[in-house]
């Protein structure tokens, strides 16, 4: 069931394998925006039944615009495509050739990432590239800056917000009546995403420094409505609350791991793992606490904390 959140916008509940998630429309029969496409399946079994419940059809659609190239965000651009052939689709300029092949998309993000290291499984792979959907070519290629006209005055104007991603964009929405809003994909990790069914998924994000600012922009914009991708729609006060604990689990994991460095005076990638899963142990051991682990390794080498040795081909990070 679509909830209207200002005149113009709704949130859409697209929830897959346990996993809560929620996408955006903008608009409506004058023309209308959708941010974010869900996975492969997400059309069929929730964007198209709710476009009906609003007396939409996906030939309504103007455009899909994605906050990044992720299988959860992007995977039903392609099944949007097929049910409108006329759909505009925009995606970051950094991430978009991973819309155009999931094998990219995979060896970017999964095989390529930690080889010999840390490795998602076959079975793991073969379900995210379903998830993944039919490739397709973002013919609106955006960054931090761009501005993307709705009508009618509205516009999206693109944020950078890397971090969790490296092309990540959020959307601020200006010129239309009412509260202003920012969909922010997932730029604000906090503590993960609760998922019902399996273990929870650790926060993502792949450089400390750069997700920190992502929190502090997202927070200089002083939105009253933040739509997030896991966490649903928030207003400016829960926003707020959500960045601080993204803010305060960020401190807490380079804390961890710095005195995991500082007690062992050496550390590989593995090791850090181990410690970061036992401490947290009801999220899955998965390549996004990988990525997140490795990212504030390296933040340690950033704050001088810690320098890296390579050793039988194997990164090490040692206390200084």
């Amino acid at each position: 069931m679509p909830k209207r959140l200002a005149s113009d916008v709704y949130a859409i509940p697209v929830d897959f394998e346990g996993v809560p998630l929620t996408v955006y429309l903008i608009g409506g029969r004058g023309g209308a925006t959708l941010i974010d496409a869900g996975v492969n399946s997400t059309p069929e079994r929730h964007l198209l039944p709710a476009l009906g419940e609003l007396g939409l059809r996906a030939t309504d659609l103007d455009r899909l615009v994605l906050t990044h190239v992720h299988h959860d965000h992007h995977g039903g651009s392609g099944a949007l495509l097929e049910a409108n052939p006329e759909l505009t689709i925009g995606a970051p300029d950094l991430e978009a050739r991973w819309a155009e092949s999931p094998r990219r998309y995979i060896l970017a993000n999964y095989a390529a990432a930690f080889p010999g290291e840390v490795e998602a499984s076959q079975p793991v792979l073969d379900r995210i590239v379903g998830l993944c959907g039919a490739p397709v070519s973002p013919s609106l290629r955006l960054r931090g800056g761009d501005t993307v006209e709705l009508g009618d005055g509205t516009t999206l104007r693109a944020l950078p917000t890397p971090g969790h991603s490296p092309g990540h964009l959020a959307y601020l929405r200006e010129g239309a009546d009412g509260p202003s809003v920012l969909f922010t994909g997932d730029a604000i990790q906090a503590v993960g995403i609760a998922v019902t069914g399996r273990p929870d998924m650790f926060l993502l994000y792949h450089s400390v420094a750069t997700y920190l600012d992502t929190l502090d922009l997202i927070e200089a914009t002083d939105a009253d409505l933040l739509a997030t991708a896991h966490n649903g729609p928030l207003d400016a006060e829960q926003g707020r609350r959500l960045i601080e604990l993204s803010r305060e689990w960020a401190t807490d994991l380079h804390a961890r791991l710095g005195a995991l460095v500082r007690a062992r005076g050496d550390v590989d990638l593995n090791s850090a793992i181990d410690e970061i899963a036992a401490a947290f142990p009801n999220y899955g051991r998965a390549m996004g606490m990988a990525l997140t682990t490795a990212a504030h390794l390296d933040h340690l080498v950033v704050t001088g904390e810690a320098r890296v040795q390579i050793r039988d081909q194997t990164k090490h990070w040692v206390a200084l």
